[in-house]
């Protein structure tokens, strides 16, 4: 994979990670941060245990509306 954060945005998730106090949010945004550092999938699962299917949903949504992109359903 590459990196798709720039220096800004990668700033904004962390500061924001430094106040967040939803767990499912705050996974969210170590999500993107892990995989814009090239951590895998199934490495994330491990660190954060979450299956790969909700970090492929966190990383498509994210791409798709940035990390406040509502949940479906």
């Amino acid at each position: 994979m590459y990196k798709f954060l720039n220096k800004d945005q990668r700033q904004e998730l962390l500061d924001e990670l430094q106040i967040e106090r939803s767990k499912r949010y705050a996974d969210r945004i170590r999500v993107i941060l892990l995989l814009d550092d090239n951590q895998t999938y199934k490495d994330i699962s491990k660190f954060l245990f979450l299956d790969e299917g909700s970090i492929a949903n966190y990383r498509k949504r994210y791409m798709e509306g940035g990390i406040e992109a509502p949940n479906s359903g």
